[in-house]
């Protein structure tokens, strides 16, 4: 009898360990689209804002655009788990090493709300991939886990912005996860864990 028990709890566990890797190697398939996605998308926003303007555009076209950016803003926010709001724009200083630009803004990704301030330098015409963050603070707004507040700090101390976005996505992945696995756990008939986790 205990022999049929473990057996069956070990198939359990070998079935979720194939389910597991074989939905973070969709996750990372989807990650990978979805990045190729943004890169075309900020592209086109770039083109589209930067064109230069000889005569002031009429209401249409100018309502054509904002309409555009707003879908643009919701596929977005659809698709990577992030709304931001708030953004408020602050001083712009020249300097002896350029311009540098400070701004504020509030967000939410994942169920974890955070307030950010940067401030961002105009990138060096020599070296133009340099990293144009130059200060970071990152708030978060209600307890989350140790693990996710020493990667914000880790985040600030680098300014590397994408470190925390990344962060808080896998974070945000892994929890939804674990919640599935918990329900399928304690009722495997009622919880579909591929179901679950792709909800």
């Amino acid at each position: 009898m205990e022999v049929n028990l473990l057996s069956v709890a070990e198939k359990k566990m070998t079935d979720l360990r194939d389910e597991i890797t074989m939905l973070e190697q969709k996750l990372k398939e989807k990650e990978k689209e979805v990045q190729n996605f943004q890169k075309n998308r900020l592209h086109q926003m770039r083109t589209l804002l930067c064109k230069p303007q000889g005569t002031p555009p009429d209401l249409e076209v100018m309502e054509d655009k904002f309409n555009t950016m707003q879908l643009l803003r919701k596929m977005h926010e659809q698709m990577t788990g992030f709304r931001l709001w708030n953004f408020i724009p602050g001083q712009t200083n020249q300097g002896p090493q350029g311009k540098t630009q400070s701004c504020r803004f509030t967000g939410e990704g994942f169920s974890v709300c955070f307030q950010m301030e940067l401030v961002i330098a105009e990138p060096p015409a020599e070296n133009p991939t340099a990293n144009h963050i130059k200060h970071l603070e990152i708030v978060l707004e209600r307890p989350v886990s140790s693990d996710l507040t020493s990667l914000s700090s880790r985040a600030e101390e680098t300014c590397d912005l994408m470190l925390f976005f990344r962060t808080l996505r896998q974070f945000g992945c892994w929890a939804k996860h674990r919640r599935a696995t918990f329900c399928h756990l304690q009722a495997p008939a009622a919880y579909s864990l591929e179901n679950q986790c792709h909800s």
